[in-house]
């Protein structure tokens, strides 16, 4: 397998682990914080809730798991074209 291959593999898996590990637990604190307690339970209601709207294709979960390798794509491509504009020293 090509070395950028194996690179973005690694951090498309990376990047989906904290989609589905991570944020549902972020959304749950910040949520509980600025609207009260999660009316549909606890967190591990919530994270039932998030596997559940996954597996049913819900655009509005899928787009939470994706969001992590959506920034780390985009936060790359900023420093390759900031990068790119840099004048390079010989």
């Amino acid at each position: 397998m090509p070395r950028p291959l194996l690179r973005e593999l690694l951090w498309l898996l990376a990047a989906a682990a904290a989609g589905v590990l991570v944020v549902p637990p972020l959304i749950y604190m910040v949520g509980r914080r600025v609207f009260g307690a999660y009316a549909g339970g606890g967190m591990r209601d919530l994270m039932g809730h998030f596997f559940a709207g996954l597996g049913q294709g819900i655009l509005a979960f899928w787009v939470a798991a994706a969001g992590p390798y959506v920034m780390i794509t985009l936060l790359r491509l900023l420093a390759w074209l900031l990068w790119r504009r840099t004048p390079q020293q010989a």
